[in-house]
């Protein structure tokens, strides 16, 4: 009882946590909209409400500006004056907010939808909510591309969108613009302004495409100021900023540059005019900006306009701005901006600090307390002025990240375990630098084993696999490509067998599954779980009962309703094998791991299909199906399989949702050790992944959605 008390307890208190950082507060009404009252609103709150206006607000700019390729200024978010909030696979907001369009003033009506938050960030998309909208001329009606009978599916290995603050992307292009520097002849570093137009591909690794902004510096081009910011190193005078197409491949803890083509930015001013913003001026803990009256360097009114005019402030802002109205005429306005002071305003606020989420008037104390639990214990800084006019800023709190004074405080346990990981793992790093940082990643995920062990409800065995020095995203980036979805292929439902069946069956031990095989660098999860799926049919029920080594490669090159290399769905993969006359052997039609031209021959056909079936998500019938039947083709959300290194899998569903789908496998058995019943799960990563290649996950409660999409081919 003790031991269920705590557990109910930590439940709670990561419920609690996950709604605090996704800013949702309270919970709405299931189905329809829910008006949010502003008024009443926690910081919190109105801060997740702002961030996800500015989600449109970019959105609508890239439309507008043509990725910043012509010389139009964008929308500003001006006040945010209705929110309505909707609970689907994620949340929908129903928004309606005021932005400046070149001076001219604008009531935008926009839907933003943010759809599956708890995988990788989600998929942001938005809409015009009616058709008075003065904003939907901004709004791309462009239909996104989709794979051939299979819309709305996205797919597995594809190419995936990335929001130009991604974590991981910020780092490849830092890597990348350092790569720049290497190949540069110029006596000065070039650093990173802006990123965006970004693509992710799972494959043996990631994928990463984008376009990077960057721009000359006065440092100088060597390894002291390796890695530095516009922060640290101002752009020159001159500076001639260049747009660069990249493409980078991340491949076993290292980045790879496979194209990098480079050209003149197309002019794009900034706020303030001049190098305003490519320069640091002096912001709230540096320099003097926010110590004395707000004139910009050479004059104007830089905090006033044209990023914030009339000097919209944060909560209760009632002080008056130099020589205009009212500072806080529009309710809980708040000066919009990203990185204030070294890029174009659009995220966040001044210096990054809070000054403009605490309020400036007797409640602050009140308002602090709200901050501190809404950021939980990443640490901040809270800023007060008596007069906004003449921003003399003092301290009123100030808290610390709980985290270790320094990183080696925190991963010094880990430092043997990580050069065991090396050697055992053949990991050379390109740098000191490279290494070092893959360390802190190594050390943090082991702090995540950790809490993975301690909340096992199994007997599953969590450490240092090979992706051990892979974030959490980047793993989610480079090995998995299935996302959550509900439709399917219309093939019929498998008839359940009703006869009894064994407590444990493996068709390993009776000739129907192949060796374990690695995908490789391309996104051909699908193949393979197809391929697995049809070997174990012939074995089984073809007319010849002989265990094949099928060929992914044929559906990768041949198979035009999946897009190879670029990802597909097993139950469309059925399909095409009957369309293209049936699969070669592995001999016969080798695996490259890319996409090529097909060269099927059909003198070299060995199994046919006579078509597939969808299977139950019952895990009693999928048990009877399978041991009369043979191994079942599924998705499943790999969220535990990253540290996996035996025993039977089983994480809690908030940790692994079962709508998360994303990863094709095939259950090739199943059994019962003790009390845990399990299935057994052959995976495509080679065989010195999990137990020599399989992964033992927990039969019964749908984990990690290993039951949702289910299906075989048929053979005769």
């Amino acid at each position: 009882m003790p031991q269920l008390i705590r557990v109910s307890i930590l439940t709670i208190f990561i419920l609690i946590c996950v709604g605090q950082i996704l800013g949702l507060g309270r919970i709405p009404l299931t189905g329809g909209y829910v008006t949010q009252n502003l008024d009443k609103a926690t910081f919190g709150e109105i801060k997740k409400f702002f961030q996800v206006a500015n989600v449109a607000v970019t959105r609508m700019n890239e439309v507008k500006t043509n990725f910043g390729r012509n010389n139009k200024q964008g929308l500003q978010l001006k006040a945010l004056t209705q929110v309505k909030t909707q609970v689907v696979a994620g949340v929908n907001y129903d928004l309606e907010f005021i932005v400046d369009d070149e001076g001219k003033t604008r009531t935008c009506k926009i839907i933003v939808s943010h759809l599956y938050p708890w995988r990788n960030g989600g998929k942001w998309s938005i809409k015009s909510s009616s058709a008075s909208d003065e904003c939907k001329k901004y709004v791309s009606n462009t239909k996104k591309t989709r794979p051939r009978r299979s819309a709305g599916l996205p797919l597995l290995g594809g190419k995936e969108p990335l929001a130009d603050d991604d974590k991981a992307l910020l780092e490849v292009a830092q890597w990348a613009v350092e790569y720049l520097n290497r190949m540069s002849n110029s006596i000065y570093k070039k650093v990173m302004v802006k990123v965006g137009k970004a693509t992710k591909q799972v494959v043996n690794g990631y994928r990463y495409e984008f376009l990077v902004t960057v721009t000359p510096t006065t440092c100088h081009n060597n390894v002291e100021n390796a890695k530095k910011t516009l922060k640290e190193c101002p752009a020159a005078d001159d500076a001639k900023p260049q747009e660069c197409d990249v493409l980078v491949f991340h491949t076993n803890g290292q980045y790879k540059m496979d194209t990098l083509e480079c050209r003149p930015a197309a002019p794009s001013p900034v706020i303030g005019g001049g190098d305003h913003d490519y320069k640091p001026h002096g912001i709230i803990g540096g320099g003097d900006h926010d110590y004395k009256p707000h004139g910009m360097i050479g004059g104007g009114d830089h905090d006033y306009k044209p990023h914030g005019t009339n000097g919209e402030g944060g909560q209760d802002h009632k002080n008056y701005m130099i020589g205009t109205g009212h500072h806080g005429h529009l309710r809980r306005g708040m000066l919009i901006g990203g990185d204030h002071d070294y890029r174009p305003h659009e995220n966040s606020i001044l210096g990054q600090d809070t000054h403009d989420y605490v309020s400036h008037k007797p409640d602050e104390d009140q308002a602090v307390k709200n901050l501190k639990e809404a950021i939980m214990n990443f640490g901040s800084r809270f800023l007060k002025s008596d007069n906004d006019n003449v921003h003399q800023m003092t301290i009123v709190d100030e808290t610390k990240p709980d985290i270790p004074a320094s990183v080696d405080d925190l991963c010094s346990q880990y430092k043997t375990e990580f050069e065991n990981f090396k050697s055992k793992y053949n990991r050379l790093y390109s740098t000191i630098e490279e290494e070092s940082q893959k360390f802190k990643v190594f050390c943090k995920n082991m702090e995540r084993v950790k809490v993975l062990q301690k909340t096992e409800q199994g007997s599953g065995q969590y450490g240092a696999t090979v992706f051990a020095d892979l974030s959490e995203e980047e793993f989610r980036k480079q090995y998995l490509g299935l996302k959550p979805t509900k439709t399917f292929k219309q093939w019929p439902m498998a008839k359940i067998p009703t006869d009894p069946i064994p407590d444990a069956w493996d068709w390993r031990d009776h000739g129907a599954v192949s060796p374990v095989k690695n995908q490789g660098s391309c996104g051909s999860c699908w193949a393979f779980s197809t391929t697995g799926n049809v070997e174990g049919q012939w074995a089984i029920n073809g007319p010849s009962h002989q265990l094949l080594s099928l060929s992914e490669q044929e559906l990768v090159d041949c198979d035009k309703i999946d897009q190879g290399c670029g990802g597909g769905y097993m139950y469309q993969a059925y399909e095409a094998i009957m369309e293209i006359g049936g699969l070669e052997t592995e001999t016969d039609y080798k695996y490259e791991g890319k996409d090529d031209k097909c060269r099927f021959n059909s003198s070299e056909v060995q199994v046919k299909l006579t078509g597939a079936v969808n299977i139950s998500q019952d895990e009693n019938e999928m048990a009877a199906w399978l041991y009369k039947n043979g191994p079942i083709s599924i998705g499943i959300n790999a969220f535990a399989m990253q540290f996996y290194m035996g025993g039977i899998s089983h994480p809690w569903k908030l940790f692994c949702s079962p709508d998360g789908l994303d990863h094709g496998v095939l259950i090739v058995g199943y059994g019962k050790k003790g009390n845990e019943p399990y299935w057994i799960v052959k995976n495509s990563w080679g065989e010195n992944w999990g137990v020599k290649g399989y992964y033992l996950v927990y039969r019964g409660d749908g984990t990690c959605g290993l039951n949702k999409m289910c299906s075989s081919a048929t053979v005769n």
